[in-house]
């Protein structure tokens, strides 16, 4: 709900103009405060109600894994991107709406596993169907819990804190150019080993679509993955 009144406000001259067409999936349980929310906010676009469907629509198909979330789809059907509604997301769409063909679409996916030797293994596959080079920034963490020591000195609880500590800036880099010479689908694996002490590993690696670095607060349009692994 934080996010729809961006979400209308950035979609609705896109729309007017012809530019946009916009499409909401509801997993609301009840009816009537839907239709509340969408008078109240003036939504002129189709929304569909879906509480009733055991299989919860096209989750999967539109690869939604949280709500909200707000998927852009090009006239091919593709899924160029997850947005995050934000004070520019109208230029986000613009973005994409101008580019167009011209920025492809961008992918990339992975999964990170602990090694018998304590390493952490990273796979990573990348998508460019316009066999851009994309550079890929990796971010690594140590994560060390804070303990509750006088009333859980087993440590059997839960955490009081976490404290992230940067790889990075300890002297581990881990960021890398993938180019694509033949094939739209590249991949590439690391390891992450001699991070000292730690409960957990995160690692997070992402790409922007190029040319819209300065958006998002200058972080650009981006693709992620991110994963989280326990230290025995």
């Amino acid at each position: 709900m934080r996010q729809l009144p961006q979400v209308v406000s950035g979609t609705r001259e896109l729309i007017n103009d012809g530019r946009l067409k916009m499409i909401t999936a509801s997993y609301d349980r009840d009816k009537a405060p839907l239709l509340d929310v969408i008078d109240e906010h003036d939504i002129s676009y189709p929304v569909i109600w879906q509480n009733g469907d055991a299989n919860r629509g096209n989750v999967d198909d539109w690869n939604i894994r949280g709500i909200p979330t707000t998927v852009l789809i090009n006239p091919q059907g593709d899924i160029v991107a997850d947005l995050r509604a934000g004070e520019d997301f109208q230029q986000v769409l613009e973005y994409f709406i101008e580019n167009g063909e011209a920025a492809g679409v961008i992918d990339l996916s992975g999964n990170a596993s602990l090694q018998d030797d304590g390493s952490i293994n990273v796979d990573l596959a990348m998508y460019s169907s316009q066999h851009r080079s994309l550079d890929i920034k990796v971010e690594a963490y140590r994560v060390v819990f804070k303990w509750d020591e006088e009333n859980d000195p087993d440590h059997e609880g839960r955490p009081l804190d976490r404290e992230y500590i940067s790889l990075g800036e300890e002297g581990h880099d881990y960021s890398f150019t993938q180019d694509f010479k033949w094939f739209a689908d590249e991949t590439s694996s690391f390891s992450i080993s001699d991070y000292g002490e730690a409960d957990a590993i995160y690692v997070m690696a992402q790409a922007v679509y190029p040319g819209s670095e300065e958006l998002n607060e200058g972080e650009g349009i981006t693709v992620s993955f991110g994963s989280n692994i326990a230290i025995p």
